[in-house]
């Protein structure tokens, strides 16, 4: 018998598993393009990453690691994890983050953030930096909250123009410009209602505690850019899921070629490639030469 977080686990990935294979994302064999390649696991906080199997043999690096801050960092309740990879020669490094609730928390969830950049990774098994990274994307229950009291949000969640004063005064916001580590990041234009507080299996907001952006996903990097980031009106929870598309220019190794005489060889170290991801379902690789084209 398997533990109920890991047969949560293995239902996660089963289902992201059923959904590629039935998105008609197979090759021309019938063999599903995108496969579980990493994942790692803390308490309640669970990151699996799937890769498109043309992709594979530019992929290395994989490391894993996870942070807990709860209780002064005795606990997984609250914390990270982080999966690390490097595609080509230019390493990404993406975090699922679930920090401390509570409207008055503001410093402890920025304690709890620069705990996370400076801890993951720093074991005797691997040494990273998660800032030394190319492309950094973090995403999760971040549970910053609105200045403002329930009073107030409530009269302003009835108009756009009222919405808008509340992202104003959304705590994550201002942290991004205040707080020394939450300053390397920057998001995508929040143009989607609260993720948080709603009545579970309802479309009305749980009054209990006030409607909060609490659920982000930042980015930095030179080469990084977003392309989507929305909400997902799923009703299951407290909360409403979010996701984000962001494209990555990458460095490829050079290409090894075997010529006529079986002696390979490698082009000049600044030969270059550039990845683009257009949409959800299709990964277009082009260098200087030659040039390779990878569709679903």
């Amino acid at each position: 018998m398997g533990s109920p977080d890991k047969d949560r686990e293995e239902g996660i990935e089963s289902a992201v598993d059923f959904i590629l294979r039935n998105l008609g994302l197979r090759g021309a064999s019938g063999q599903p393009l995108y496969r579980r390649v990493q994942s790692v696991a803390m308490v309640g906080l669970y990151s699996v990453m799937f890769a498109k199997d043309a992709l594979r043999e530019v992929l290395s690096g994989f490391d894993v690691g996870s942070v807990k801050v709860g209780f002064k960092g005795s606990t997984g309740n609250k914390g990270a994890v982080c999966i690390r990879f490097v595609v080509g020669a230019t390493p990404v490094c993406v975090v699922n983050v679930h920090l401390s609730p509570g409207q008055e928390k503001v410093d402890e969830r920025c304690r709890e953030f620069r705990s996370i950049l400076q801890q993951a990774f720093q074991s005797v098994r691997s040494h990273y930096s998660i800032l030394e990274h190319d492309a950094i994307i973090v995403a999760g229950d971040f549970n910053f909250r609105v200045n403002m009291d329930k009073d107030d949000i409530r009269r302003n969640m009835t108009t756009e123009q009222g919405i808008q004063k509340c992202i104003f005064h959304d705590q994550l916001t201002r942290a991004r410009k205040a707080d020394e580590y939450f300053r390397y990041f920057r998001e995508p234009p929040l143009r989607f209602g609260p993720t948080y507080k709603y009545i579970a299996c309802s479309t009305e907001f749980d009054w209990k505690r006030a409607p909060a952006w609490c659920d982000r996903i930042l980015f930095t990097g030179k080469q990084i850019r977003s392309l989507t980031y929305c909400r997902h009106d799923l009703s299951t929870s407290d909360h409403r899921p979010i996701s984000a598309l962001f494209e990555v220019v990458v460095r490829l190794r050079p290409p090894q070629y075997r010529p006529q005489n079986g002696v390979p060889y490698h082009h000049p170290p600044n030969h270059s490639y550039r990845y683009e991801i257009p949409t959800t379902a299709g990964l277009r690789v082009e260098g200087e030469s030659p040039r390779l084209t990878v569709h679903p």
